[in-house]
């Protein structure tokens, strides 16, 4: 998995973090050469949706400024894939409960995947 989340960070354009309403949004473009695209599928590559749910890890990790893990997931969808070459927006904040946030991925304005994270401290 360490391979995957160094690999992730190359792809990485911008950043960009709200302390105070603990939001946070990353934008990032990932060529047909990203890990995550290996075997999923080959002749029709999209990002796996447990790539997508790491995504939303790291950076919540950001945000944060600590190790987490993730306790629970829920309320996913995913709408539409994600191909290689889409500049995707990630846009997670804290939702009403505590250690609880809301994960939404966005291309061009549009929704292509929303779920929920319920955290832990990743002691």
């Amino acid at each position: 998995m360490k391979t995957v989340q160094n690999d992730i960070k190359k792809f990485l354009i911008s950043s960009w973090i709200n302390k105070e309403q603990e939001k946070i949004i990353q934008t990032y473009i990932f060529k047909e050469n990203f890990i995550g695209f290996k075997g999923h599928f080959p002749q029709n590559q999209i990002l796996p949706a447990i790539i997508q749910i790491l995504l939303a890890k790291i950076c919540l990790q950001n945000l944060l400024k600590e190790k987490i893990k993730i306790k629970k997931i829920f309320k996913a969808k995913f709408l539409y894939p994600i191909k290689p070459n889409d500049k995707i927006s990630l846009q997670c904040e804290k939702a009403d409960s505590p250690l609880i946030y809301n994960c939404n991925i966005i291309i061009k304005n549009k929704l292509v995947t929303t779920f929920k994270l319920k955290l832990d401290k990743d002691k």
